[in-house]
């Protein structure tokens, strides 16, 4: 997409069709708009993957792009929030032809307050006007924070911005946005699916010229000057210029900027690996004013970048004159391109493999094979160098290498980029005689990457054997296994990027299962009815005037099903029980209102389920009951946990952070006194419990969580005894002395291929027998705790589908065991037990201490029911990426 042709373009609810220039009032959506510079890699995957219903409006590069986007705020009246996607340095945005930055704020005072105009208008409405700022490391340090907190008091905005790299997290980067001001209420701008997939990582930005500071100064560049403060440094506005030429006091002067000191140690140790396997690029924009030199295999100004496995290309800048240096003994003049040098140019040099491509400005104008320039002898320098700079790993270089050549360079910006380039293998299962459509963000390109962010289109090697397919260029695709076909069929592609084709295939494997027959429901047989223990009278359930629910009756026990009605907010809220002291509210001698009574109610507490917001097909509220037994005369209390978990809850309070909120159904004892349940009873005894979930009363709808509770004579199901308690979603079959024939369903509602399964425990604490003795050897959070739980887990069990499919599994279950289930993040679990620690995908436990992130990622959806969430941190807390149902013969 040739972006520099227009001026802005806009896309409405994720459709991409170009529109005109003109920017009316009646196309433009008030509420969130998201501004994507086009420099960005990947900028058309960002854009693919914008939260629905944004507005998405593509900076111009040849233009400024903070008078780009206050035109487009001229348009509208109010904006709920503003996301802007830019590359950036600690108090810099890089936006189109220009920056926004620390000391730049000034010269934009008329821009900025017409954006504070808006977001002004914006709070009148009693909303937060948010500003979101991706730039890698924008709030970095004291000057990212300086930027952002002038930024704050220009703008009138909530801004949240990030203070390191964002994007890939396999190449260093992030999606959080670590430094806030004020109260940031707007999610980020992209789904989770494309934050996963994204290929990319905003470049590191080793130096910013706008800034006013020289590179050895911003914290990933050393000056190596081999005349000792002969070179002279000038800063100019936008960057610095090195002067090389020769002073009668000195002769000839060569120095420049590495990542290295001139004793050979990094000038930053975490500087990224240049892995020309994988790919990297370096950018940067300079200008040579004066350049001479006396040998044409000389020039003043130098360009060096060597891999981590001492490959490498070294350029040489002539005023007229681009050349690659051979790495022959005299390290001559190699391919070259007439060019003018003069002129402030964004150079971009492109490693993958054995080649390097060189592009100025966007368009290629050199490209050949890496060299090996180990042959160098440091000693035939004059003076002689006191390193070899072609044996140190990861090595870049800008200036004068050279005492046959001097220049006069101004550099504006340095920036490092790695890529990875793959073609991936995929795997999607459909069950037998349902057709598999695959669209274009699940497909095999999804996970496909190209090192010069071109657009990749896929093409058939070879079909499937048994079934019929299409496969589009852009990765989605459609399948239809033949009939009576069961088991795996395959399919190979390639990928091209419009020039090239890469030449590893790569194999779609599609699993066909059997269609599940519905167990037949056996008609019941009577059977003798044991002579219940005498009573005085039955228990009944009624509810006093607190919204608390007593079983009234003077002895015994019986059952209570809860059953899901309704879920209507957008967030998943999460039910439970505690029984009570007294119908005071007590909970072991805590009194609401007194210190400690919410993580007292919430550790006694017993999880019902939660509701989703999102379910996915399949899967509804008539899948979501519990049974749980009451003794007579509890009193019991029910509360929400708004878009949150009990254990979530939990976890804060003991770390000493602010939980979310809490909900009880008696508003005398919630902050405030907020009304937050109204409860009906027709006189059938089925109680109807109606929740509001919003801080204040939100709606009053009452309709956020519906659920009815009444009693029963249904047994408790097998496996649930531990559901309910904090970190146990688990199945308990410890009472069982033989094995049981498991049913296990499974829905997805997720990008990522995820796996899910159980293992074995001896303990409720998750403790794992890996040596056979009977004793728990690795518990969670200690060393080797997934893969013991993945050596331990039920084999030939692999709790896979596709997405927004259903799935049956079958599996014999052993007695006298705890069954844990655990989701592997897009991933499988040969991975974690290969031996290479560093390709182990997320795995997540209902054990917070066994989560790399210490994070929920397990709820409880109903007896024997559990929600998954997939991405790290949290990610969008929906649960519903993967559900998996057990149901016993």
């Amino acid at each position: 997409m040739l972006l520099s042709q227009i001026q802005l373009e806009k896309t409405h609810n994720s459709s991409h069709e170009r529109q005109d220039n003109s920017l009316t009032k009646q196309n433009l959506i008030p509420n969130t708009i998201v501004f994507i510079d086009a420099a960005v890699d990947d900028a058309q995957i960002l854009a693919d993957g914008v939260i629905p219903g944004a507005e998405i409006i593509f900076l111009d590069p040849n233009q400024d792009g903070v008078e780009q986007i206050t035109e487009a705020l001229k348009e509208r009246t109010a904006v709920s929030s503003v996301h802007i996607v830019s590359h950036g340095a600690p108090g810099c945005l890089s936006l189109g032809s220009t920056q926004l930055c620390l000391d730049t704020l000034e010269r934009y005072v008329s821009d900025l307050q017409l954006w504070s105009n808006l977001f002004s208008h914006q709070s009148s409405q009693h909303k937060s006007s948010d500003l979101l700022l991706y730039g890698c490391n924008v709030a970095a340090g004291e000057v990212g924070i300086a930027f952002v907190q002038q930024l704050h008091q220009a703008t009138g905005a909530n801004i949240a911005a990030s203070g390191d790299r964002t994007g890939n997290s396999a190449l260093g980067g992030t999606w959080e946005l670590e430094y806030r001001v004020g109260k940031v209420e707007a999610p980020l701008a992209f789904q989770p699916w494309v934050m996963q997939a994204y290929p990319s990582a905003f470049p590191l930005a080793l130096y910013n010229g706008t800034l006013g500071t020289l590179p050895q100064e911003q914290g990933f560049l050393a000056f190596a000057d081999l005349l000792p403060n002969t070179a002279a440094q000038t800063l100019v506005a936008g960057g610095v210029t090195l002067n090389t030429a020769p002073q009668a006091a000195f002769g000839r002067r060569y120095a420049g900027y590495s990542n290295y000191s001139t004793a050979g140690t990094p000038a930053n140790a975490t500087f990224p690996i240049l892995d020309r396997t994988t790919g990297f690029s370096i950018s940067f924009n300079v200008a040579i004013t004066e350049e001479n030199s006396v040998s044409p295999d000389r020039a003043g100004f130098s360009f060096i970048a060597i891999s981590n496995d001492l490959q490498g290309i070294e350029f040489g800048f002539n005023n007229n004159l681009i050349f690659a240096q051979q790495d022959n003994l005299l390290f001559t003049r190699g391919e070259n391109i007439a060019f003018n040098t003069t002129q402030a140019t964004n150079y971009t040099v492109r490693v993958l493999g054995n080649n390097y491509t060189l592009l100025a400005n966007g368009t290629q104008i050199l490209t050949g094979e890496l060299r090996n320039y180990t042959a160098f002898n440091p000693a035939t320098s004059q003076p002689p160098l006191p390193i070899d700079p072609y044996e140190l790993p990861n090595y870049l270089f800008f200036g004068d290498s050279t005492d046959q050549a001097e220049a006069i360079t101004t550099i504006s910006s340095i920036a490092v980029n790695r890529t990875p380039n793959n073609s991936t293998n995929d795997t999607y299962t459909i069950e037998a005689n349902t057709p598999l459509n695959v669209p274009i963000n699940l497909g095999v390109l999804a996970n496909d990457t190209d090192p010069e962010q071109d657009p990749l289109n896929s093409f058939l090697v070879a079909g499937p054997a048994n079934g019929t397919l299409t496969l589009n260029p852009n990765g989605s695709f459609n399948y239809t296994a033949n009939p009576g076909f069961i088991g795996t069929d395959s399919f190979t592609y390639q990928i091209n990027d419009g020039d090239l084709t890469n030449p590893n295939a790569a194999t779609v494997s599609i699993a066909v299962t059997p269609t599940p027959t519905p167990t037949p429901v056996p008609t019941p047989t009577p059977t003798p009815v044991p002579t219940p223990t005498p009573t005085d009278t039955a228990l009944t359930l009624g509810l006093n005037p607190n919204n608390i629910f007593v079983i009234e009756g003077s002895s015994g026990q019986t059952q209570l099903k809860y059953s899901l009605v309704q879920g209507s907010s957008a967030a998943v809220n999460e039910v439970g029980v505690v029984v009570l002291d007294n119908d005071a509210g007590t909970i072991n001698g805590v009194a609401p209102g007194e210190a400690g009574y919410v993580q007292a109610a919430l550790s006694q507490g017993t999880v019902i389920f939660s509701a989703l917001s999102n379910p996915p097909n399949g899967f509804g509220v008539s899948n979501q009951t519990r049974n749980l037994s009451v003794d007579a005369n509890d009193r019991l209390l029910f509360y929400i946990v708004q878009n949150s978990t009990t254990d979530t809850a939990l976890a804060d309070l003991a770390a000493g952070r602010t939980p979310p909120n809490i909900f009880f159904a008696s508003s005398s004892f919630n902050t405030g006194g907020i009304d937050s349940l109204q409860v009906s009873n027709p006189g059938n005894g089925v109680f109807t419990l109606r929740w509001e979930d919003k801080l204040g009363g939100g709606d009053q709808d009452f309709n956020d969580l519906v659920m009815t509770i009444q009693p029963t004579t249904e047994p408790l199901k097998v496996g649930v005894t531990l559901q309910g308690e904090s970190q146990h979603e688990v199945i308990d079959l410890r009472n069982q002395t033989a094995g049981l024939q498991a049913q296990f369903v499974v829905n997805r509602e997720a990008a990522f291929d995820n796996f899910v399964g159980f293992y074995r425990v001896l303990d409720v604490n998750g403790g794992i027998d890996t040596d056979g003795n009977g004793t728990a050897d690795v518990r969670p959070g200690e060393t080797g705790y997934a893969q013991a739980a993945i050596q331990q887990r039920v084999q030939n069990l692999d709790l896979t589908c596709a997405n927004q499919s259903t799935a049956t599994f079958t599996a014999q279950l052993e007695g006298g065991l705890i069954y844990v289930p655990f989701l592997i993040a897009n991933g499988k679990p040969d991975a974690l037990l290969d031996g290479n620690s560093s390709n182990d995908p997320a795995v997540y436990f209902p054990f917070l201490g066994a989560n790399g992130d210490g994070v929920d990622h397990i709820r409880l959806l109903g007896d024997n029911t559990f929600g998954f969430e997939d991405l790290s941190g949290g990610g969008d807390r929906d649960y519903n990426d993967v559900i998996v149902r057990v149901n016993f013969a």
